[in-house]
């Protein structure tokens, strides 16, 4: 597989398109823009590791061949109406053909071009059922994760990380608490739920025009024109969130998700060149050239492509430092109900400026003692919850 044809495309029938003013409101002629090339490919994080193991209710792998075209449409549709507003800060030569090993002729103008390489790190579901009484009920969690990588490539062939736009969120189904609505999803169902959100997070949420340090790497082509932020790991070092989660795919996909929602919010809260976090994914150190390496899906008849990113300049660490609950006392006891407080803690380091490090989250839920009479939340789900908003507020607190 030649991933030198991919990058550098085909002339014939590429279209180009872009902003006629720079950032500093000269014209484009003026100030040349770098050129990116868009090839209409969704790529995926290679996740064997999490293959088979749903004995925990989770589906993982969502994303259909149909789920990559509907994502590439909604980016190409965000890249066109920016430009027509004049605030792409880059140029986009657009391929019309697919990646295949065919490719082999450069864009026109295009030396040694960049790639908009997007990687869904996350694409899951997490199910919980209920029975109350006879009736069978089900929520579920979609987790929608989406790096947007600008991506060169080396001698060998490897695709090499310049810069990324993170974009991670999660859908709560159903949204409504009618228990008319909890019904049991398909698998397919589930996949088209995470189609429809992964869609609406780039529709309402990604923005090039906001990436002024993007831009200095990809116009100087290197990952060292600017400062690189990164999750490099997330422990859980309360002993009864471990001994919640567990080990193996559990434990995994939680550092995972809790590392792709900080990223996302860190990056659009402070502006940094946010690298994708080394939870999620199976990311090695190549011992020789000290990069950090995996392989994604194509979706090409099952070709892999290899990737790669230098070590971050700032290395971030996460760390669920505990979880506990209780029941909460009122004045007068039910025999039927009572409320239950759920609370989380998650620490950053290391700690920047004066910002408070850790963020403490918790909630309350009404618990039925009586089966019959409305339905319990399961605690796994509650605590998961809790931990992806304290990752996103984290990520969003404000650095003095």
């Amino acid at each position: 597989m030649k991933i030198k044809a991919w990058l550098k495309a085909l002339a014939l029938g590429a279209v180009c398109w872009g902003l006629t003013q720079g950032l500093d409101g000269a014209t484009a002629e003026a100030k040349e823009l770098p050129t990116v090339v868009w090839t209409n490919s969704v790529y995926a994080l290679d996740q064997k590791v999490y293959q088979g193991q749903e004995g925990y209710k989770e589906n993982w792998n969502l994303l259909t061949d149909n789920g990559r075209k509907r994502i590439a449409e909604a980016i190409t549709r965000k890249l066109k109406a920016q430009a027509a507003e004049g605030k792409l800060p880059f140029k986009v030569q657009e391929s019309s053909r697919e990646l295949n090993a065919d490719l082999g002729r450069d864009v026109e103008g295009v030396d040694s071009p960049i790639g908009i390489v997007p990687i869904v790190t996350t694409d899951a579901s997490f199910h919980t059922g209920y029975k109350v009484g006879s009736d069978e009920l089900h929520r579920y969690i979609i987790i929608a994760a989406l790096d947007i990588a600008f991506c060169s490539q080396d001698e060998g062939g490897t695709l090499r990380i310049l810069a990324n736009i993170p974009l991670h969120f999660y859908l709560n189904l159903p949204e409504s608490n009618n228990p008319n609505d909890m019904k049991l999803l398909s698998r397919a169902e589930e996949e088209e739920y995470f189609t429809r959100f992964a869609v609406k997070m780039i529709d309402e949420h990604l923005d090039f025009s906001k990436e002024k340090r993007l831009l200095k790497n990809l116009e100087e082509k290197t990952e060292a024109s600017t400062d690189t932020y990164q999750v490099t790991s997330v422990n859980i070092s309360s002993k009864r969130a471990a001994s919640m989660f567990g080990s193996g795919a559990r434990e995994a996909y939680l550092k995972k998700i809790i590392g792709d929602v900080f990223s996302s919010a860190y990056a659009r809260n402070t502006g940094h060149v946010v690298y994708p976090s080394l939870a999620s994914g199976n990311w090695h150190k190549d011992a020789v050239t000290g990069l950090w390496r995996t392989s994604l899906d194509s979706g090409h008849s099952g070709e892999k492509v290899d990737v790669a990113m230098k070590e971050a300049d700032n290395k971030i660490t996460l760390d669920v430092t505990g979880v506990g609950s209780g029941e909460v006392a009122t004045k007068k006891q039910s025999d039927v109900n009572g409320y239950m407080m759920y609370k989380v803690w998650l620490k950053k380091s290391p700690v920047e400026g004066k910002e408070d490090p850790v963020a403490e989250l918790s909630t309350t839920e009404q618990f039925f003692k009586v089966a019959s009479a409305g339905i319990n939340k399961d605690e796994h789900d509650v605590f998961r919850l809790l931990l992806i908003d304290a990752a996103a507020e984290l990520g969003n607190r404000k650095i003095k």
